[in-house]
């Protein structure tokens, strides 16, 4: 098989890389962390449970739910956005999801090889234990920021920290960054209407309706 090479961001901008491929005893697994050499793991052919190519597939899935992200050319074509964040415990987590779902966001909470995944209309973020609490993280294509950074922005109202980054490392603000995404009308209702439950915009306020019959919708942040 053709070796498949995943990385991950670290929060200074470097990447870990691993790579899974195939050897004459099993399936080797080299992860290469900045400044340290590599350390290659084998899983012996006569130890796998599944075929070879179920076992690459499983290893390849665990590792996207922990943040990697496939090097392979048709991925590296598209730019990624970097998303994290922290809350204090699971309570807060869960309390975010009530948030979710209440304001009709489309999202689905799975269990997948590495804990728990989120999985939305259109992208995938992360739910994993560190040593401050819990941390949330997505790595999706910039394209779909529209859809991505209203509800990083609405964790923003009961995570500790909130942070995004570009493909070259650039962070920005996800507020900022939803005022962008709105005015170019993508942003779905279902996301404005969980930002404004949370107090984090104010709600639309209809003007009176101009001459004409027209009526516009206002909204301030």
């Amino acid at each position: 098989m053709e070796a498949i090479v995943l990385q991950k961001r670290e929060p200074d901008g470097k990447f870990i890389s691993v790579v899974i491929d195939t050897n004459e005893v099993g399936i080797s697994i080299t992860t290469t962390k900045p400044g340290k050499r590599p350390k290659t793991d084998i899983e012996g052919f006569g130890a796998l449970k599944s075929s070879v190519d179920e076992r690459v597939n499983e290893l390849v899935g665990s590792y996207i739910a922990q943040g990697y992200f496939s090097e392979m050319p048709d991925a590296v074509q598209e730019p990624l956005d970097f998303y994290s964040a922290q809350f204090l415990d699971m309570n807060n987590v869960n309390a975010f999801l009530i948030d979710v779902r209440q304001a009709g966001i489309e999202m689905k909470d799975e269990t997948g090889p590495s804990g728990l995944i989120l999985n939305f209309d259109g992208y995938v973020a992360t739910v994993k234990n560190n040593f401050r609490g819990v941390q949330i993280t997505a790595h999706v294509p910039q394209r779909l920021r529209h859809l991505v950074v209203p509800v990083f922005y609405a964790m923003s109202a009961r995570a500790v920290d909130v942070t995004a980054s570009d493909a070259d490392a650039n962070a920005f603000d996800v507020k900022e960054a939803f005022r962008l995404e709105h005015r170019t009308g993508k942003v779905v209702a279902e996301a404005v209407s969980v930002l404004c439950n949370l107090g984090l915009i104010a709600k639309p306020i209809p003007p009176q309706a101009p001459r004409g019959g027209r009526v516009a919708l206002s909204m301030s942040l």
